[in-house]
């Protein structure tokens, strides 16, 4: 995947996303040609967690919403998991 962030003050679209086979174009204005991504770019995946146990098994630990692939999660969500884990040291 590959971003660009767009300079031109006259587009109103400020990043394009280029993945192998498609280009996406972000904005924050609303407009009928314009479809929101729900969550960002993180989706939840049914074999997360089971990779995120698989990993603990090795003393991997993963932190936030990206690292743990929780689109939902927030910053002081991941901040009480960090707290809790270094309470088990």
């Amino acid at each position: 995947m590959r971003l660009n962030y767009l300079s031109d003050p006259t587009s109103r679209f400020y990043r394009q996303t280029l993945t192998a086979d498609k280009m996406f174009f972000e904005t924050l204005e609303p407009g009928p040609d314009v479809k929101p991504l729900p969550l960002g770019k993180i989706h939840p995946h049914p074999q997360s967690e089971d990779v995120l146990r698989a990993l603990k098994v090795f003393d991997t630990f993963c932190f936030g919403r990206f690292a743990t692939w929780r689109p939902d999660e927030l910053a002081h969500q991941t901040w009480q998991n960090i707290l809790e884990w270094k309470g088990t040291l």
